[in-house]
């Protein structure tokens, strides 16, 4: 057997260390150290064994190593990283500072550094150490990531897409940059830049599950429906039993018109999740009509009218493009027209209501002015259905919670690809309120328990337990527990970030009870601002009549009494609001 001596063993376990054969390299290292003790061969020891995730061994490396060679800064950097591997963030915080002490230019302890802030929430601290490290080092390409993802959880998305292009740009083959670029363009509506961000990615690993996916995302808001089934598909040959791809193709085959093909889809997600919401909702629509009833009770309700005719009145200039977005009926198309534009262009994706909005716009002989296109306002295109950006947006494309028919991914979808920079919206923006509620007679089906002595708990099959409903107070018998508090306020023109169901905007509410009760749920309603100026309510006894107010319940509702305060967070995605107790 071949004699080597100790430096013949270092070179061997920094051969082994540098191949992923870490477990070799540990018992050359021991045996580097029984001819030489160094604080190199000590720190390249501890460095194996955290990597083989041994950190009681490493711990023992590294502190009897740090008694012999307390100067090492090598050797801090290496404890700060085990601190840091078993979260004790501040002791990782101390050593690294300890480190870069002795060592003020080593630009790798100072990129460990702030990934220790950006782990422990300081965000400030941790951009701070990223751009010293790029200071110091311009092409350190982890830094960059880190520094765009840092921006993007902060709201900076001009700043996120510099840094995400500088990473690929240093580094063509960084999967999860050109993938963080993709999330980003769809989230802003730029779909052309997502789809490339994306494509970047397959041409280097062509069965990327998620990237799939969220391609055939991309192309099904843009309504390139063929295109988008077959990301689809692909999808789900990588992974069958995907519920969400399994519920976006459903979706994508419901916007064809294969009803008998989305069925089948929504069914297999019930059978993975029997409590899906999104299929139980679709499945239910399609045992209905095909116009809801309340088409009819919106064209009743006067004050919705007169606010809207009143605004468009008002901003409406002549020469003005105006888009309508859910046209329905198209009367506010004919408000926008009489108003003095010049062109409006309004769309409508269900195609029945197209037709009709058609018949109606030539009945009142305004077809040369208003165009009715059956589509998704997500697939106009500037120089096809628009001949320019527009001037004014009108939509009402709201419901009793306000955000369930998608004005958020709507509008931000219209102000990043349809609108000029000083686009008029119609409406302006909107004010969520709020009160503690008692209602016995609803909260007995939501959930449904015993009815008439019976137990008919079963048919909570058909209920989406995670929704608001939609009811008039003034109608039902029920006991407010709260003055009206604030929720949230909506801007149109300055939308919030970008939230799923899974990731919500939250925010903490505190609240008063005023009277004895059994708290089980919230109702909410909201101040639609038309304008500066005109602003109609879809509360009880309110102007607008037809949304009437949402009830969210709780899973578990509690007795309250007068005086005490009830801890919320109020929860909204792009297409929901909803709200959870707990205690502080």
């Amino acid at each position: 057997m071949m004699t080597t001596s100790d430096l013949d063993f270092l070179q061997q376990a920094l051969q082994y260390h540098q191949s992923g054969q870490f477990h070799q390299a540990i018992k050359l290292y021991h045996k580097a150290l029984s001819e030489k003790n160094s604080p190199l061969v000590n720190n390249n020891l501890a460095s194996a064994q955290l990597a083989v995730a041994d950190n009681q061994g490493a711990y023992i490396t590294l502190t009897s190593a740090l008694v012999e060679f307390p100067e090492s800064a090598e050797l801090l950097m290496t404890f700060s990283l085990l601190q840091s591997s078993i979260g004790e963030m501040k002791k990782a915080i101390e050593l690294a500072k300890s480190a870069i002490d002795k060592a003020p230019g080593k630009v790798e302890f100072i990129y460990n550094l702030a990934n220790f802030y950006y782990q422990s929430d300081q965000l400030s601290a941790a951009e701070q150490g990223y751009k010293q490290t790029l200071m110091l080092n311009a092409q350190c390409v982890e830094a960059h990531f880190n520094l765009g993802t840092l921006y993007y959880t902060q709201g900076l998305v001009s700043q996120a897409i510099s840094s995400f292009k500088e990473t690929v740009s240093l580094e063509p083959k960084f999967l999860q940059a050109f993938i963080n670029l993709g999330q980003i363009y769809s989230e802003q509506g730029k779909y052309d830049n997502a789809i490339k961000s994306y494509q970047s990615v397959l041409t280097m690993e062509p069965n990327n599950f998620s990237v799939m996916k969220a391609l055939g995302m991309v192309f099904h808001i843009s309504n390139e429906l063929e295109i988008a089934q077959q990301y689809y598909q692909k999808a789900l040959k990588i992974s069958p039993e995907d519920e969400e791809s399994i519920i976006l193709m459903a979706n994508c085959l419901r916007e064809k018109n294969d009803i008998s093909g989305a069925d089948k889809f929504y069914q297999k997600a019930l059978k993975i999740n029997p409590s899906n919401k999104i299929a139980k909702e679709n499945l239910n629509k399609f045992s209905k009509g095909k116009i809801a009833a309340w088409h009819f009770d919106m064209l009743a309700d006067e004050a919705r009218n007169n606010a809207f005719n009143k605004a468009l009145k008002k901003h409406v200039k002549k020469g003005d493009l105006v888009l309508d977005i859910g046209t329905g009926s198209g009367l506010l198309a004919m408000m926008a027209k009489r108003a003095g534009a010049d062109q409006v262009v309004a769309c409508e994706m269900v195609p029945d209501l197209a037709q009709v909005a058609s018949q109606v716009v030539a009945d009142n002989k305004m077809s040369d002015v208003i165009t009715i296109c059956n589509k998704k306002s997500t697939n106009l295109k500037i120089g096809d259905e628009l001949p320019r950006k527009s001037d004014v947006l009108v939509a009402e494309i709201l419901d009793a919670g306000l955000l369930g028919e998608g004005v958020l991914p709507t509008f931000r979808h219209a102000l990043a690809n349809l609108l000029n920079n000083n686009a008029v919206i119609i409406p302006k923006s909107a004010t969520v309120e709020a009160c503690l509620l008692q209602c016995n007679r609803l909260k007995r089906v939501n959930p449904v328990q015993n009815i008439a002595g019976f137990d008919l708990s079963a048919f909570n099959a058909f209920r989406v337990k995670e929704d608001y409903i939609a009811t008039c107070l003034n109608e039902t018998s029920h006991q407010v527990l709260s003055d009206t508090f604030f929720v949230q306020y909506f801007d149109f023109s300055q939308l919030p970030p970008h939230a799923s169901v899974e990731n919500p905007n939250t925010a903490n509410l505190t609240v008063s009870v005023t009277q004895d009760g059994e708290l089980q749920g919230i109702a909410f309603w909201f101040q639609l601002h038309v304008d500066n100026d005109i602003t109609l309510s879809s509360g009880p006894q309110n102007e607008m009549v037809h949304w009437g107010q949402a009830v969210y319940f709780f899973e578990n509702p509690r007795l309250v009494r007068k005086g005490e305060e009830v801890h919320l967070k109020a929860l909204q995605s792009e297409v929901f609001l909803g709200f959870q107790l707990f205690d502080v």
